[in-house]
């Protein structure tokens, strides 16, 4: 079976997240009395409506690999800090892009220039700093050399993700 990549990432994404969950039910702590852990974050397909000050979004170079993509959705799902996340290939941005901007034409462009991401919604504003800080020196982070521009700390979930009421 052949699955493009965006799809392939996903449903990879998908089956770790489904076999964690499986793992960590069937799998008891040993002590009645243990705290509980703090809930791992959720792979959303839509990220709920949130303030802009919970949005990190995490911009992919596009030579980072499907297992590096996972690695990164692995170590996103257990950071307690992490409500939701959503994984956005470089096609989704161009669509939910294009359809912010229906004044430009895209229809003829040579490439995409849009980097996939990960777009995660933080549990509390206080906590956003601190979360977007851990994925600076990830090298499939789409940083411009000597900054950290590849981490948007802000800004808004784009049109078309949050769910309809």
């Amino acid at each position: 079976m052949i699955v493009d990549g965006s799809r392939g990432v996903r449903l990879l994404v998908s089956l770790a997240l489904l076999l964690m969950v499986l793992w960590t039910t069937s799998c008891g702590s040993g002590t009645m009395n243990a705290a509980p852990s703090p809930r791992p974050a959720v792979s959303v397909s839509v990220l709920p409506d949130v303030e802009a000050g919970r949005v990190v979004t995490v911009f992919l170079r596009d030579r980072a690999t499907g297992a590096q993509k996972l690695a990164m959705a692995e170590e996103i799902a257990q950071m307690p800090e992490v409500e939701a996340y959503r994984f956005v290939s470089k096609r989704q941005a161009l669509e939910s892009f294009a359809a912010q901007r229906p004044d430009l034409d895209l229809e003829n462009l040579p490439m995409n220039p849009l980097p996939a991401s990960f777009q995660l919604v933080v549990r509390d504003g206080a906590d956003v700093a601190s979360v977007a800080q851990r994925f600076y020196e990830d090298p499939i982070v789409a940083n411009t050399p000597g900054t950290h521009d590849g981490v948007a700390v802000g800004g808004t979930v784009p049109a078309g993700m949050s769910p309809s009421p």
